[in-house]
């Protein structure tokens, strides 16, 4: 997956590993997998990521990126059993 990223002041494009593993974690991908950070619902998502481990170090040396997406889902968790739902534009 391409994602875009500032780099010695230019804007660069270029493929990225999916999902982020940090540093500090050990063993295979199987036993750690960070692809989804989510935020209580009275809490700004910047105030929950700077606060996980996992994301923390990259939040401190502001460490972000854009990635170029049409849609993605979130489980609903009203339905029974939990059902994907679409995010759209």
């Amino acid at each position: 997956m391409p994602i875009i990223h500032q780099n010695d002041g230019a804007r660069i494009m270029q493929p990225m590993v999916w999902p982020f593993i940090p540093s500090w974690a050990k063993g295979s991908l199987a036993k750690f997998a960070s692809s989804n950070c989510r935020s209580r619902p009275d809490e700004a998502f910047s105030t929950t990521l700077a606060g996980k481990p996992t994301f923390r170090n990259a939040w401190r040396q502001q460490h972000r990126c854009l990635i170029p997406a049409n849609w993605f889902y979130e489980w609903d968790p009203a339905t029974k059993p939990k059902q994907p739902r679409t995010i759209a534009r």
